[in-house]
């Protein structure tokens, strides 16, 4: 068991109460358990002392997930349930079993973060601040339509970036909006130059240097992709134009590039005068980060002389080539999609590898852990 991914956090209360009843109930088992609370809203639950880090997250906001739980037969009564774990409820459970086992418990260290899809802030600030003795870090990765045991051995990055354009002008009513520049339009089509229809990404040189997978990680691919998009068309309500095996190989091979958020100061009765987007990057591994905000800022000052970016979140990939986990009788993948703390964890040189324990399949129907 282990743990990342990222999603907005719509109830920071809630999830907080839940990552409070999960540090009593670690408490009351015995285990040793801290409460790290550098970052608002957004606690940390560091258990145990051991080399071998497991993390897990219990910010995991997909709608389908609300009232389902995956609490383990045999743990029934002794798990707290909440909202903000319920789902996520049978890996924690799990995980203190571990913590609790004589042979195990001087081994393992486990890491409950509460702000995976913020970026994993408080993973980032421990780390730096403590300099845990670790030796290598496992980490639950995102929640898509796989059966567990799932393990994957490189992880996609994440940059965010906000867009700002803004007029030195004056106060000037709307009539005149049709000769004097509009910056809520101004960016609108610098946003619109930055991906085609067939959501390829045009900024020069952004697929360069993209590690392709083996072709025994394309048939692995291949073999669930099926599953993969049933699962997909059923949440996007047939938003969808692409094949099955395209879908899935665009999810898992290639990176690409969303608006998160679009906004025009509003100066009623007069014409705006600024106008800011932040948009969000999946990378993959061999794409930098530094590199696409470069070739980002060039792009959009060659429309937008007086526009500024401004990096929000940097999150690079993460590969370990060399890692064949598929050995321990798990289903190995080449990459797992979405965020995650293995970038932070790598730069302390520390190996990772993603697993995932608890499943998605049909309708919401959840595999157990």
């Amino acid at each position: 068991m282990l743990g990342a991914q990222p999603s907005p956090v719509t109830d920071p209360p809630s999830i907080v109460s839940a990552a409070r009843l999960v540090f009593e109930r670690l408490r009351r088992a015995g285990i040793p358990a801290r409460w790290i609370d550098d970052i608002p809203d957004s606690p940390l639950i560091i258990a145990g002392q051991g080399p071998i880090g497991i993390a897990t997250y219990l910010d995991d906001s997909h709608p389908a997930t609300v009232g389902q739980s995956t609490i383990p037969p045999s743990f029934e009564g002794r798990m707290v349930r909440a909202h903000g774990i319920e789902r996520k409820a049978g890996v924690v459970a799990a995980l203190a079993t571990l913590l609790s086992s004589p042979e195990l418990r001087n081994d393992l260290t486990v890491i409950v973060e509460t702000d995976r899809h913020a970026g994993s802030i408080s993973i980032e600030h421990w780390l730096q601040r403590e300099r845990p003795d670790l030796s290598a870090v496992a980490w639950e990765i995102t929640d898509i339509p796989l059966n567990p045991p799932v393990v994957a051995r490189a992880a996609t990055g994440r940059l965010i970036a906000k867009i700002e354009l803004r007029s030195a002008r004056q106060q000037v009513e709307p009539v005149y909006g049709g000769v004097l520049p509009d910056v809520g339009f101004a960016l609108a089509n610098t946003l619109a130059t930055l991906k085609s229809a067939d959501e390829e990404v045009r900024l020069d040189g952004f697929y360069d240097g993209i590690i392709s997978p083996e072709e025994a990680d394309f048939e692995s691919l291949q073999a669930v992709a099926p599953e993969f998009a049933s699962w997909l068309w059923r949440v996007a309500k047939g938003d969808h134009s692409l094949s099955v095996s395209h879908m899935t190989l665009g999810i898992f091979c290639a990176p690409s590039v969303v608006i998160r958020d679009i906004n025009v100061a509003h100066n009623s009765p007069y014409l705006a005068n600024s106008a800011s987007a932040i948009i969000e990057f999946q990378l993959m591994p061999g794409q930098t980060a530094e590199r696409i905000l470069e070739t980002l800022r060039t792009h959009v000052q060659n429309s937008l002389f007086a526009a500024t970016i401004t990096p929000l979140l940097v999150r690079a990939p993460y590969s370990a080539p060399e890692a064949r986990p598929s050995s321990i009788g798990a289903t190995s993948f080449p990459l797992a999609p979405g965020p995650s703390p293995a970038a932070l964890f790598a730069t302390q040189g520390l190996p990772c590898v993603g697993y995932a324990v608890v499943g998605r399949h049909e309708g919401n129907e959840q595999n157990g852990v």
